[in-house]
């Protein structure tokens, strides 16, 4: 178990990147696996490079870039260890607190993505409303009891009540 005086170095490394305004970045952007991790660096540009906190296993990539008012910035993308939602808390916390990034950001592939749909593999998508994806599934408002508006919910089963299976 790790001990208060272990984190000696992570606080000397939020303490370091600090402005005057107490944010220590401009951005932490996560992503949840490798795929979206990869193409966020590559398709923001730049060079991006390793940055390691001591202490800390976690893989941070580092990059500097120019903002509209010629101030060097820096931005921080880090990628979850594990899909989910708990891994993904996890991670927007503690990058949160060593980088004080002005804004967090998350970027992950939509679910659902077909061909001829109105989102398309590589479109920045903005919701107005999300949801835990482990607890149900969204569907139509004809193919649930539960709705919210136009939205019904199918809740999912839960595997820690038993149920009967008849034959017929």
């Amino acid at each position: 178990m790790r001990q208060p005086s272990d984190f000696g170095d992570l606080r000397a490394t939020v303490e370091e990147h600090r402005d005057t305004n107490g944010y220590g970045c401009a951005a932490v952007i996560c992503a949840a696996a490798v795929t979206e991790n990869s193409s966020l660096r590559q398709t923001l540009g730049g060079t991006w490079k390793r940055h390691c906190v001591q202490g800390d296993k976690q893989r941070y990539y580092q990059t500097t870039f120019t903002d509209k008012h010629g101030r060097s910035q820096r931005a921080i993308a880090c990628q979850q260890s594990v899909m989910g939602m708990t891994a993904a808390a996890a991670l927007a916390t503690k990058a949160t607190i060593l980088f004080r990034p002005r804004y967090l950001l998350m970027c992950d592939i939509a679910a659902g993505i077909q061909t001829g749909s109105e989102q398309l593999f590589g479109d920045v998508l903005v919701p107005d409303e999300v949801w835990d994806c482990t607890t149900g599934k969204i569907v139509g408002p004809n193919e649930s009891e539960i709705r919210y508006g136009a939205i019904g919910f199918l809740p999912r089963p839960n595997p820690c009540v038993p149920t009967q299976i008849s034959r017929q």
